[in-house]
């Protein structure tokens, strides 16, 4: 069997506008970190657990994009969240899938103005 892809993937903005500072620090900073050979990843993979009305935009985000993109009415669960710092490294995605998913995010917590690929 060959797989071909039809459509193509849909891509879904938005900006968080409520991110306080003890949001900001309980999410990078009160965390612990491993060493990856690209960055520094969190241990904890249920992080935004630390941070509840960040969780619960991002949850209301996931119902507009099954609803609006997926056309169905299921609510998509947030199965996982984990922490990445990239400092002083070089910063790119790579072509990649998580299991027992059919969307995967990212919310930038601080990333600098022009950054590339970033609006």
């Amino acid at each position: 069997m060959k797989i071909h892809t039809i459509f193509p993937t849909a891509i879904a903005t938005g900006q968080y506008e409520n991110f306080s500072s003890a949001e900001r620090e309980n999410l990078i900073f009160n965390t612990e970190y491993k060493d990856d050979p690209m960055f520094s990843v969190s241990t904890d993979t249920r992080i935004l657990d630390k941070v509840p009305h960040l969780k619960q935009w991002i949850k209301e985000q996931l119902d507009v994009y099954a609803s609006d993109v997926m056309r169905i009415e299921n609510k998509l669960k947030i199965t996982q969240s984990w922490c990445l710092i990239h400092s002083d490294r070089p910063q790119f995605v790579f072509p990649h899938r998580h299991s027992n998913s059919i969307v995967s995010g990212s919310f930038y917590v601080e990333a600098p103005l022009g950054t590339r690929g970033l609006t």
